[in-house]
């Protein structure tokens, strides 16, 4: 029997396939070891999505930053400062008490502002994007405790409005934080393969004096890059806020690690040029089933999850090692 298209698999999506055989065989798992908890039931995924929301959001502009090969290590601090300046605009007694369909919105500019300035900082003056964003980290980290130092409880009725959003699916709902999520993924998978933004991102990545010479304006997609992770991380912030119903300057650490964690193990390659979108997703979920396992397990510490997520990435790490150098001996 003929298939009525040709499938073809390259070295590129050797990486996003050992995600998706580590996904299934991790899910596999979990099913059979904890198959008496109902692991596999419909509001343990819709859970997992929902637990994954925040770092997932995240992702989609590391993935697009990494693609590009750079770095953004301020993820997580515009994270905690978006929930605290919400929190701040949206209370009567620190704040104006605007409505949040006001606050929502600034706080996505002030984040896109944020990753704007760094774009610019490593695009004009040349500096190593690790260490503009890890400034940029200290910086975000700082304004969101000057904001205000404390978590800030959100008692709104449009907060608890937004809460209660969710699509029937079964005996569960969906929550808003992973229609988020999966609207967000969607228009990212888009971009990033069929629009002019998308395909310099890659060609940025895999060779930038290329580009260069084929027209591509470095400045704009670099720019845009972190402007677009900006974006992300604040709306990461504005989801956390309503699912969490608090601010805090002082949570969302290492958010950053994990989010660039789930873009390798979803298969993007460190080096830039190479990784698709869905296979950040793949990484996120992932990322949560490991810690719903451990969870399961009830006698593991916490920090398992950590070491299973740090032996998976040099695992990745390792493996895209190994593709670099067969595409260079390959020319």
């Amino acid at each position: 029997m003929k298939l009525p298209f040709r499938l073809s698999i390259g070295r590129q999506h050797i990486p996003i396939l050992a995600t998706l055989a580590v996904l299934i065989l991790v899910f596999a798992f979990g099913a059979i070891r904890h198959g008496d908890r109902n692991f596999a039931s419909l509001y343990n995924i819709v859970s997992l999505f929902r637990g994954g929301a925040v770092i997932g959001i995240a992702a989609i502009g590391s993935t697009f930053i990494i693609l590009s090969k750079g770095i953004d290590l301020s993820v997580g601090a515009v994270i905690a400062l978006t929930t605290t300046i919400i929190a701040v605009l949206v209370s009567p007694q620190l704040g104006p008490g605007w409505h949040p369909a006001v606050v929502i919105p600034i706080a996505l500019v002030i984040g896109t502002l944020f990753g704007t300035a760094q774009g610019c900082l490593i695009h004009f003056f040349e500096l190593p994007p690790f260490l503009v964003t890890l400034a940029g980290m200290f910086l975000a980290r700082g304004l969101a405790f000057s904001v205000h130092p404390q978590n800030i409880a959100i008692e709104h009725d449009a907060f608890h409005a937004m809460q209660s959003i969710g699509i029937p699916l079964g005996r569960s709902d969906v929550p808003l934080a992973v229609i988020v999520l999966l609207v967000f993924y969607a228009i990212a998978m888009f971009v990033s393969r069929y629009t002019n933004f998308g395909r310099e991102v890659y060609t940025i990545g895999g060779d930038e004096p290329s580009a260069r010479l084929m027209g591509v304006n470095i400045g704009r997609v670099k720019i845009g890059v972190y402007a677009l992770g900006g974006l992300t991380a604040a709306l990461a912030g504005v989801i956390a806020t309503i699912d969490r119903g608090d601010g805090s300057p002082s949570e969302f650490v290492g958010y950053e690690l994990d989010a660039i964690a789930a873009v390798v193990i979803g298969g993007t390659l460190l080096t830039g040029g190479v990784g698709f979108m869905i296979g950040t997703l793949l990484g996120v979920l992932i990322l949560g089933l490991i810690r719903l396992i451990i969870d399961n397990e009830g006698t593991l510490s916490s920090w398992w999850t950590n070491i299973s997520a740090g032996a998976l990435l040099f695992g990745f790490i390792l493996l895209q090692t190994v593709l670099v150098r067969l595409a260079k001996r390959s020319g």
